[in-house]
């Protein structure tokens, strides 16, 4: 490390001439500026002729170094907001044990002291976004800090005011953090906005934290048209999943088991569309934590709104198949939608078609039992086939994959595969095997159709499930041929 004027002896007074028989090294020389130290660094040339990677190792060094700054500098903000953050509760819970402030005027400060921060945020976005972000993050804490003031001190006259609210300045937090385009803020204002229950606690009544949570994931829902902030999504799932879920093991009684039911389906209709919605408006493709998103949303809400109808109805529970049939029908509606808005996107048809698949393959286990039960699902492996072929969708082919296998090993439990029956061809076994070899025959024929080239031989196409269903298929003819000489002899 040297100075300029170092810099410049070097240059004009040290560095001898070369001479013919003498190479000269090569010198990596970089024009300073006032007041700059630079590392200068002798080299000869690499393999490749290039003679400037010392430059390089320069500009690495002061990026790196502005790197350190700016990240050193955004976590002291950081610091200095949640310490701000935390001398204001402290010192309101201060003035509140001590009765130092009045209680109105506690409240009041919080709200002042929250709105100065937002305006200041406002005031640095151009100049300072990273820090007037965090500026207007702890003007939202404040504000979310104060409106519990008011609520838990009895200053207005209902809950039911102190969550509206609350549910404003989550508002504001999402209109924030799409003006300003941070996500910390969308942060902030989810973690206030799912804390908000948790300080009221037992001020909340019956249903009103579901309420409250239906509005706060209306908001999230539409930041998630705007943005595409999976982290947030996540978030928002995870605590209305949590608070959900506290809210039953408290609330819940068999005599509102309708209306619970309905608060479920609406949760199961923001988080599925939150997870869809950005993309059906927007040219990007859904990542894989979006879509297994929509995968646990389904099963979440399936599997609670199940057992919650279990655990009121018990064994006299009829009709449980109106529960996967209608996320079935809702979620063809969905693939409906996805291949109608993004033709250019199959994911966002396909997966919502993958679960319309799996809750129409759980109504029957539910309704049916024994050789009626292997015959539905023989019947909905080839009506899957068939609209994947009808679509020219080789995806929704593979779907009637697993169907299959489930039908077939439904086959083989009910001890029907193996039976001896009095009289042949004219039996209940005889009728099962000639529908599953009927089955695979079909669903070969739909994968064929979808071959590559026309007039390729059917079993040509390495990694077409054809195959699968011609051995399948096969397997059953020979088994059912044993059989039938066995019932014969």
């Amino acid at each position: 490390v040297i100075t300029t004027n170092d810099l410049l002896d070097t240059i004009s007074n040290v560095s001898p001439a070369p001479t013919a028989d003498t190479p000269s090294p090569t010198h990596s020389v970089i024009q300073p500026t006032a007041h700059e130290h630079l590392i200068i660094e002798q080299s000869h040339p690499t393999p490749s002729g290039s003679a400037h990677e010392p430059v390089v190792a320069v500009q690495k060094g002061v990026a790196q170094e502005e790197s350190e700054f700016h990240f050193s500098g955004n976590w002291l903000t950081i610091v200095g907001v949640l310490a701000v953050l935390l001398g204001a509760g402290f010192f309101l819970k201060y003035s509140f044990e001590n009765n130092i402030i009045g209680t109105t005027g506690r409240v009041v400060l919080g709200v002042i002291a929250g709105l100065v921060f937002l305006g200041l945020g406002e005031f640095f976005n151009k100049k300072y976004a990273k820090y007037s972000h965090l500026l207007s993050g702890g003007g939202i804490g404040l504000l979310y800090l104060s409106v519990y003031g008011i609520l838990y001190y009895s200053l207005i006259g209902s809950p039911i005011t102190g969550l509206v609210f609350m549910s404003f300045v989550t508002l504001v937090s999402i209109v924030l953090s799409v003006r300003y385009d941070s996500k910390g803020i969308a942060a902030l204002g989810l973690i206030g906005g799912f804390l908000t229950p948790v300080l009221f606690g037992s001020l909340l009544g019956e249903f009103l934290l579901i309420y409250y949570l239906i509005i706060l994931d209306v908001g999230l829902l539409a930041l998630a048209y705007f943005k595409d902030w999976r982290e947030v999504l996540w978030g928002s799932f995870i605590g209305t999943s949590l608070l959900v879920g506290s809210w039953i093991g408290t609330f819940f009684v068999p005599s509102k088991i309708w209306i619970v039911e309905a608060y479920l389906a609406v949760f199961w209709l923001i988080f599925t569309t939150a997870s869809l919605f950005h993309y059906y408006f927007h040219k990007r493709s859904p990542t894989n934590p979006d879509l297994f998103l929509l995968v646990l949303v389904g099963l979440s809400s399936a599997g609670t709104a199940y057992g919650l109808l279990v655990r009121t109805f018990g064994e006299n529970l009829h009709y449980a198949s109106i529960l996967p049939f209608t996320l079935a029908v809702a979620y063809t509606i969905f693939t409906l939608i996805g291949f109608r808005i993004r033709k250019d996107e199959p994911k966002l048809a396909l997966y919502p078609m993958g679960m319309a698949t799996l809750f129409l393959t759980l109504i029957f286990p539910i309704e049916l039992d024994g050789e009626w039960l292997t015959v539905a699902w023989f019947v909905e492996a080839v009506t899957i086939g068939a609209i994947g072929s009808f679509l020219r969708n080789k995806t929704l082919l593979y779907y009637s994959i697993p169907i299959y296998g489930l039908a077939v090993v439904t086959f083989i439990s009910s001890g029907k595969m193996f039976a001896f029956e009095s009289a042949p061809i004219f039996n209940e076994r005889f009728a099962l095997y000639l529908i599953g070899i009927a089955s695979a025959f079909i669903i070969m024929y739909f994968f064929y159709r979808l071959r590559p080239r026309p007039g390729t031989p059917i079993m040509a196409n390495e990694g077409d499930a054809a195959g699968i269903y011609f051995i399948a298929a096969n397997i059953l003819i020979g088994l059912l041929l044993i059989m039938e000489i066995l019932t014969f002899s």
